[in-house]
């Protein structure tokens, strides 16, 4: 990319911005111009990366799965980690029909990134029969990199304990 006379508007910056468009979803990129004489050129890659949806189904039965407990009890919640060749698939079920996850996750991200999540920190609110994909990407796998969940902290309520927003 090569632009003279403006700038990216957040949350993109640099030369190369990356953007993922999940299916059903629309992105803009927005760019400032500062001058009259603004000059943009640039070249557009597309590539069509395997979903997260797709590895929903393996997570659940080649990944490890952890059981959200409530006072030491299986009550339908689990969580599910896979790792994939292009980073760490976490997949979070809710089958009760009465319990509530809140879980809150922070991640040590390098040469990484969180599929359609900007930051590093994530709040699940996960209710009864709901489901919650969490995609954590390698951005560029010929340079080292890691992905590591450097704090969980998690509560099972049940539905009528858990105030409504």
């Amino acid at each position: 990319m090569n632009f003279t006379g403006c700038q990216l508007l957040a949350p993109f910056s640099g030369m190369k911005p990356t953007v993922s468009v999940l299916p059903g979803q629309e992105k803009i990129i927005g760019y400032k111009i500062n001058d009259r004489k603004a000059n943009i050129r640039f070249n557009m890659v597309s590539a069509f990366k395997e979903g997260a949806n797709n590895l929903v189904q393996e997570a659940k039965t080649k990944g490890l799965r952890y059981d959200r407990l409530k006072n030491g009890l299986n009550v339908g919640i689990n969580a599910y980690i896979l790792h994939h060749k292009g980073g760490i698939l976490y997949f979070y079920e809710n089958t009760s029909n009465e319990y509530v996850l809140k879980e809150q996750l922070t991640f040590e991200l390098l040469n990484a990134r969180l599929e359609a999540t900007p930051g590093q920190n994530v709040t699940i609110d996960l209710r009864p029969q709901q489901t919650y994909i969490l995609n954590a990407q390698i951005a560029d796998p010929s340079n080292p990199h890691s992905i590591k969940i450097s704090a969980c902290k998690f509560n099972v309520e049940s539905q009528n304990e858990y105030p409504t927003a």
